[in-house]
This record gives structure tokens, sequence and C-alpha cells, in this order.
């Protein structure tokens, strides 16, 4: 991978498939040109890669360079990967209107990733969109001898994602919503704030809204138990260069973005304070 900068060159891709997982959420299969496979080949759960698109999707010609954007690896089979994309902005939303056949530019894997020990039981926790990178996980967790459960939270029933996928892969699928349309009527941290739901469990594995996850680290490390959690911040360079995603120190793209739990108690910021797009120092609950 050849770099320009403090940028990477992206490599092509065709879209292979693309599934519909809600009425603003798709996963695109991606099939690297070539026959290295990258990403395919080497790709861990919690890998990243930065999606580049040269041009809409209707293939029209702009000036306006696209933005390379962040997203976790979803699944991957050695030959093809998926990336799971909700729709939150102009970018992501040109991205939905991708179809079979057409073409984006890639760089990756990237970051650091989730690690498993074979015979353990554990547990994977998921809030929103942060169920993209688990699913993955639990597919290679379960390959390793690891007996899995996922804890899946969500405002409402529309916005959960991966739960029938999870349901044949996991030992068990636990659901919550903000709402109680789907399951119980809970938040997450709530959820494992009562009774004696964690003392089943040996490591968790967490991916969400940073707030969430920094009050599931609390729990944990209340009951000596170890994690790993999959952080998200603002991303520009994707190598470490930009300093942009910087956590006290940091960098989430290089450093992370899975962290274990150990580091992030060390953390001033995690669940705190977060950089708008713009750089701005904000609270996380208004970034």
């Amino acid at each position: 991978m050849a770099l320009i900068g403090p940028r990477l060159m992206p490599e092509p891709v065709t879209i292979t498939g693309v599934k519909e997982e809600g009425s603003d959420v798709r996963t695109l299969e991606l099939e690297e040109r070539g026959s290295g496979r990258r990403i395919a080949r080497f790709a861990r759960p919690g890998n990243f890669i930065l999606l580049w698109m040269a041009r809409p999707a209707d293939g029209s010609v702009s000036l306006e360079s696209s933005d390379m954007v962040p997203m976790s690896v979803s699944d991957s089979d050695g030959h093809r990967f998926s990336v799971t994309i909700r729709a939150v902005g102009p970018t992501t939303e040109e991205l939905l209107r991708y179809r079979e056949g057409m073409s984006l530019g890639v760089v990756g894997p990237l970051g650091s990733s989730f690690h498993f020990e074979s015979g353990r039981h554990s547990l994977v926790v998921g809030g929103g969109m942060g169920v993209a990178p688990l699913l993955f996980a639990v597919k290679e967790a379960k390959r390793g001898g690891q007996q899995v459960t996922a804890l899946l939270g969500a405002r409402t029933a529309s916005r959960l994602v991966f739960e029938e996928e999870l349901r044949k892969t996991a030992h068990e699928v636990v659901v919550v919503t903000d709402d109680g349309s789907r399951g119980e009527k809970a938040t997450i941290p709530a959820f494992l704030e009562q009774g004696d739901f964690l003392d089943g469990f040996e490591r968790v594995y967490c991916c969400g809204p940073e707030v969430m996850m920094a009050k599931v680290l609390r729990l944990i490390a209340a009951r000596e138990m170890w994690g790993q959690f999959s952080l998200e911040r603002h991303m520009y360079c994707g190598c470490g260069g930009c300093g942009s995603c910087t956590i006290d120190g940091r960098r989430v793209c290089k450093d992370g973005p899975v962290f274990d739990s150990e580091e992030l108690l060390g953390m001033q910021s995690f669940g705190t304070r977060g950089r708008a797009r713009d750089g701005r120092h904000v609270q996380l609950e208004e970034a």
C-alpha cells in the first residue's frame, strides 16, 4: 500500500452484493481485484478500512473529493469481505446508493483487533451500529471454541442490526430497547446493573456509543472482569499522522480502535470528551 503524504492510496474493489438491513442500513459485500485479497484474507474482527468513492453513484463527474470513510469490517470469508453502513451524513447517504457491480476504493485492513482465547464463555455487547464488527467477532470466537452470548441494544426495534444473523451463530442472544418495542425495556448499562447477568462470563467485548461503553467498563471493572472495547472517533488519515482521532495521547486509528479495559480505565476523556468534525473539543453527548 503506497503512502501519499499522510494519506494511503486506495485500491479498487467491486460490490458483489447488497443486503438491506433496515430502512437506512445496508451491508455491502466487496471483492478485491487481483489475487492478493489483502483485506479478505488478513482482516480480523475489530479492524477497519477506509472506504472511498471516486465519483457519485449515478456516475456523474464531481469536482469535490470524497472523504475516506472509516468502516468496521463486519464479515469476511477469506475471499470477500463486508461493511455495514448506516446513513449519517452526505457521504454515507451516497454510499447507500451504490449497487452490485459498481466500484469503490478501499484502504486496509487497519487498526487493532479483538483477541479471543479458546474455552472461555464471553459476552459481546453491541449498541446500535456498534453491532457491526461484533458479528465478525462472534463468528471467529465460535471457530476458536468459545461460547458466546450476545447482548444487543438500540433505541427502538427498527434500529436493531444483525439480530437474526447472531441468533444463527451465538449461543444466546439477549435484546433490550430503550422504548421496550423489542426485548426488555432498558438501556444496556441499566440491564447489566440489575441481577447477576454478568456473573456467568469471563470476558466482555463491547462496541457502541462511547458513553454507553464507559458505563459498561465501570461495571465490569467493579467485578474485576477483563474486556475489550472498540472506539469510534473522527478519523481523516487513518495512519496516525493527523492526530484528529487522538484520545489521551492514543491514536484510535493506529493504537486502536480496540483497547483493553485496563488501558481505558486510565483514559480520563473516555466517555466524557470527544472532538467534533471541525476539531473542537466537546462533551460526548454533543459530538
